[in-house]
């Protein structure tokens, strides 16, 4: 009796990665939440930083993708995410991580100077979508919002200015 091979796109043979690979973002799921900020929430530490809280059925459909941490998700307004010349705003999406999945279904609360920047108001809705791979930065310019920031600098040195955080 013969044996049956599986067709070759299904076939694995040890060295192929093609399994082990993260899904295409074509896969990766995206919702579309009701927003809120985190003053609403019993956590005021999550206005400093980008976590976000999320509801339980997103990290049900992420651990049935098989998707690995560390879990990062772009936030962008609905329908704000072009110009009218068509030129993507820089500000209409933002890559955050999550807090936990406690939030109701339906609903995603952010920290407030996010929906600023996202421009959007409470109760309005925003999409997150997974994302996996996202890449490292290698490079930061930035720049002084006042002239004392300098003189401090100047004063203490810039080595001693790049390692205490203001």
């Amino acid at each position: 009796m013969s044996k049956r091979r599986l067709p070759s796109q299904l076939r694995h043979d040890g060295d192929d990665d093609r399994f082990h690979k993260p899904p295409s973002k074509a896969l990766l799921p995206s919702h579309k939440l009701q927003c809120f900020s985190v003053a609403f929430l019993d956590m005021p530490r999550l206005e400093f930083g980008d976590k976000i809280v999320l509801p339980p059925k997103i990290l049900l459909g992420l651990q049935y993708m098989k998707i690995a941490p560390p879990l990062l998700f772009m936030v962008q307004a609905v329908g704000l995410d072009i110009q009218p010349e068509g030129i993507l705003n820089a500000c209409s999406r933002h890559y955050c991580s999550v807090q936990e999945f406690s939030a109701p279904d339906g609903q995603v609360f952010l920290p407030y100077w996010l929906m600023q920047n996202l421009g959007v108001a409470e109760g309005g809705t925003v999409e997150v979508t997974s994302v996996v791979n996202l890449p490292r930065g290698v490079y930061c310019r930035l720049q002084p919002e006042a002239m004392s920031f300098l003189d401090l600098a100047a004063e203490i040195g810039p080595k001693h200015c790049e390692d205490t955080p203001f």
